[in-house]
């Protein structure tokens, strides 16, 4: 991911996928282990290898649903750890986006609309059931991960 360039090069990826095809690239739980900057680059420079009609599926973590006092622990739990967790807000995710339509995540048609720049329109992936149940759903805190299908 830190290379996106050396992705969309890779022989393996043409044999395998047709990018002159609407797809969909899958960023689950990957981006917020990049630095902010690593994090832009990839998804602009995979998202413009593209074909129109493609979706974009992402979930990435945040401190959105924290306490304060929760979120201020989660650098200390990362000490010694080699590869670093970065949570964003959901502006922040929305902004790796930005310009695409997101899926609604509540309409089981699946109805495409713009992007509102603060990513409002974002919900934690435990809210993302276009076919909700009677089943309880966990807290958002439990789940810290905000998830969308944009194209």
């Amino acid at each position: 991911m830190r290379d996106p360039s050396a992705i969309l090069r890779d022989p393996g990826l043409h044999r395998t996928i047709d990018l002159s095809r609407p797809v969909g690239l899958l960023l689950v739980a990957v981006l917020h282990f990049l630095a902010d900057n690593e994090a832009t680059r990839a998804v602009a420079e995979l998202r413009a290898a593209l074909a129109p009609g493609s979706f974009i599926v992402l979930s990435h973590g945040t401190n959105d649903h924290f306490s304060s006092d929760t979120a201020a622990r989660i650098p200390q739990l990362q000490r010694g750890n080699e590869i670093r967790y970065r949570p964003r807000s959901r502006e922040q995710i929305a902004g790796l986006v930005a310009g695409l339509h997101i899926v609604d995540p509540t309409s089981a048609h699946g109805a495409a609309m713009p992007l509102d720049p603060s990513g409002s329109q974002l919900v934690s992936v435990a809210r993302w059931r276009p076919d909700p149940d009677e089943r309880q759903l966990p807290p958002d805190a439990d789940v810290a991960c905000y998830g969308l299908v944009a194209g």
